[in-house]
């Protein structure tokens, strides 16, 4: 039962914090489609960005 609710919990609070833009594009952790590996490719652009002006 608690699986069940904890499932139910988690995707209403999910589609929420989606819906209302509450986490930042920059949020990687624990989100579906951004990886760590993202992060690292994203800092690794800004750092070429600046280093390149």
């Amino acid at each position: 039962f608690n699986k069940i609710l904890e499932g139910l919990i988690f995707n209403r609070l999910y589609k929420f914090i989606e819906d209302n833009n509450i986490l930042s594009d920059c949020q990687y952790g624990f989100r579906p489609g951004f990886s760590t590996e993202m992060a690292l490719i994203d800092a690794t652009e800004h750092i070429s960005k600046y280093l390149d002006k």
